[in-house]
């Protein structure tokens, strides 16, 4: 029998396409999440609507503003009031009953979304004050505004609002109590702080301010005591909010731009990741352009893996911004294999055509995972109560620090065991105590304070 053999003649292209195909980097795994703005979520509706949306689009994280500008898109103390926290219901909520987050919670349950509060810190004011609450805390605490060098207090239209002074000890205090407040109440995966800095260099002049800092150990260098103001803060909010949930991951928004971030909003963030205080960064790393953006991120050489970059994902008229933009920056990000990418916000996202996008967006995602990390924490305090400053405290005979403003102090990258903890003043040892930390991977904490005399206070 005579069989008769075809041949098929392969197209040149198609060899050029398999050895294409054969060199694409596959996209790893990566934390995809979008941030909601208030508007965004002030009604059920919206919130159906914003969900549906990053389901469809490939997210697995949602970034829901909880706290505009200190005021509440939840309800304070809603179930416990172990934490005092008397901020008012943002004016943005049409219906004062409805709670935002609860309903998102609620809503996301049976999804693969990650529900992270999203929190401003020190900003207190929108730029108006039409519409704020008597109640506000601008007007309740008036003295808590920061102030200008000229000891001008600062106007709410100078820049994005009115800010608190990150140097003022009763400030953070507030600011801790009410983000515990939010996380004792609400079953949410992470809080992510923003604002976290100064509003520029020329603040920061508070009369309370600068008392706290002529009494400090820096005194004789304002940057660097600025700088300190932001971390210690945010150690503490680490310190605080893992103590009551060791799996909720603590984020921040943080300037994209090193310089910016640390000369001008003394917000050092990348000593943040290399102290493990927060979990991850969220870049604002907004350039119109593939070049800007890659500068900034040829900055960040080291933790990439806690690093996620927030790009622009809106448009306006003078600065025109299209889908095919945002799709350039997200292939820079991924290039350069970050931990994951965000887009600023839903609103704009939503108005810029986004078929193509999608296509981008849907990749495998991964979850966010808290650090490891081994610390203890405490407060050095009088027999009455009040914090102690400046307490020289050391750990093993071999690691020392001191009581900050507001009597705090950190350990961290501990073993887990017996440890030894001393506080002193001079040379007078006035505690000295042992204690277990116990091995509760990946996090291990504890939290000890230190009572001393009544003289310590004087």
């Amino acid at each position: 029998m005579n069989r008769s053999l075809t041949v098929y003649r392969i197209p040149k292209y198609f060899y050029t396409l398999a050895i294409l195909l054969c060199f694409v980097q596959p996209i790893q795994a990566e934390i995809k999440a979008l941030w909601l703005m208030a508007w965004d979520i002030n009604t059920p509706e919206k919130i159906d609507h914003a969900v549906e949306y990053a389901i469809d689009h490939g997210f697995n994280q949602l970034l829901v503003h909880a706290r505009y500008r200190a005021d509440a898109l939840y309800r304070p103390n809603r179930y416990l009031d172990t934490f005092s926290n008397h901020e008012p219901i943002s004016y943005i909520l049409p219906d004062k009953s409805f709670d935002p987050l609860a309903y998102i919670i609620d809503k996301t349950k049976d999804t693969s979304l990650e529900i992270h509060a999203w929190a401003t810190v020190f900003i207190a004011t929108p730029r108006t004050l039409d519409n704020i609450s008597p109640n506000h805390i601008y007007y309740t605490h008036p003295e808590w505004i920061t102030r200008d060098i000229f000891d001008n207090k600062m106007e709410p239209d100078s820049h994005e609002g009115a800010y608190l002074d990150p140097g003022i000890p009763e400030v953070h205090d507030h600011l801790i109590n009410v983000f515990k407040d939010i996380v004792i109440n609400y079953d949410i995966n992470g809080l992510h702080l923003d604002y976290i800095r100064y509003p520029d260099s020329c603040y920061g002049f508070a009369d309370h301010a600068m008392k706290t800092y002529y009494n400090s150990p820096q005194a004789e260098n304002y940057r660097v005591w600025r700088q300190d103001q932001i971390t210690r803060f945010v150690r503490r909010c680490y310190a605080e909010l893992k103590y009551l949930d060791p799996d909720l991951i603590l984020s921040a928004a943080v300037v994209s731009c090193l310089d910016r971030a640390e000369n001008r909003y003394s917000q050092k963030w990348t000593e943040w990741l290399d102290e493990g205080i927060v979990d991850y960064v969220y870049t604002m790393t907004y350039g119109l352009t593939d070049e800007v953006v890659a500068n900034e991120l040829f900055q960040f050489q080291s933790n990439k893996d806690r690093i996620i970059i927030g790009l622009r994902a809106w448009s306006e008229p003078e600065r025109p911004f299209s889908s095919r933009d945002v799709r350039s920056k997200i292939n820079l990000t991924r290039e350069n294999r970050f931990t994951g990418l965000a887009l600023f916000s839903f609103s704009g996202l939503e108005e810029l055509s986004t078929r193509h996008l999608r296509r981008s967006l849907m990749t495998h995602s991964s979850p966010s995972t808290p650090l490891e990390n081994s610390f203890i924490f405490g407060y050095a305090i009088d027999l009455s109560g009040d914090y102690l400053v400046n307490v020289e405290i050391s750990l093993n005979g071999e690691t020392y620090t001191y009581s900050d403003s507001n009597g705090f102090f950190f350990f961290s990258g501990l073993t887990p065991g017996i440890n030894e903890i001393k506080g002193t003043s001079g040379k007078v040892v006035f505690f000295s105590d042992q204690f277990l930390l116990p091995d509760t991977s990946p996090i291990s904490l504890g939290r000890y304070d230190l009572k001393f005399p009544l003289i310590m206070s004087e």
